[in-house]
């Protein structure tokens, strides 16, 4: 396990995978830093929630190319569906930046 001794480096330990540990974490960094600390823990969470998500779980929709660039790829969710420990109930809504579901 690496032990980053940086905000930083555990932002880099979260984007890689990589295990942390967060006790130790908590153990050295400054007290005016522990609030960052925690949002770190939970980006760490939703992060390794979705490694975990299985394949199938989650079908992927081709959207219409755009003058803009390449197609976009959306995720479809139905009712029903897990994602992760998550049952999808229903969609809330849809915006430009992605979907809103309530699990």
């Amino acid at each position: 396990m690496t032990e980053p001794q940086t905000l930083l480096g555990l932002a880099t330990c979260i984007s890689d995978g990589e295990a942390i540990d967060w006790e130790r974490a908590e153990a050295v960094t400054a007290r005016d830093e522990r609030e960052l600390l925690r949002g770190l823990r939970t980006i760490a969470g939703v992060a390794e929630l979705h490694r975990r998500a299985p394949a199938d779980a989650v079908s992927t929709v081709e959207t219409a190319a755009t003058a803009a660039g390449p197609p976009a790829r959306r995720l479809a969710l139905e009712p029903g569906q897990r994602w992760g420990h998550l049952r999808i109930q229903e969609r809330l809504g849809r915006g430009g930046y992605g979907e809103v579901y309530l699990a």
